[in-house]
């Protein structure tokens, strides 16, 4: 997965919780070891560095994940607070 995608839902759980020190502790290994996400990106002309393919190299490969991951998931969590509440 994304480390992207990855960081940016960290960033999104530590930005809902700043109220709560304890968020500041969570790490993106706490967030994503029970995740489990499908992200489809289409890349007109992707780039990837060496013959293995096995990577993106082009900034434009990194924000779909980023997005959705901040985006999203912030509202995603704000509105799901907000119902609890």
């Amino acid at each position: 997965m994304s480390r992207d995608f990855a960081n940016a839902l960290t960033k999104a759980l530590r930005a809902h919780g700043e109220d709560n020190r304890k968020t500041a502790l969570i790490t993106t290994d706490d967030v994503m070891s029970g995740a489990c996400a499908v992200l489809s990106v289409f890349i007109r002309e992707p780039r990837v560095p060496g013959q293995t393919k096995d990577k993106l190299s082009s900034r434009e490969s990194a924000a779909p994940g980023r997005e959705c991951g901040q985006g999203s998931f912030r509202t995603w969590l704000a509105e799901t607070s907000a119902k609890r509440r």
